[in-house]
């Protein structure tokens, strides 16, 4: 599954921690994939 929208994704994975459905933990191991990183800038303010 792929989602980019991730306040959706945040949504599903409180609405089913908050039903018992499974533990946020176990939620973010299940639905959440890092693909890379950004960093700031440490050049611009």
């Amino acid at each position: 599954m792929q989602i980019t929208e991730a306040g959706c994704l945040a949504t599903m994975m409180l609405a089913g921690s908050a039903t018992d459905k499974f533990t946020l933990e176990e939620a973010i191991s299940s639905f959440i994939k890092v693909e890379r990183e950004f960093y700031p800038d440490e050049k611009i303010r």
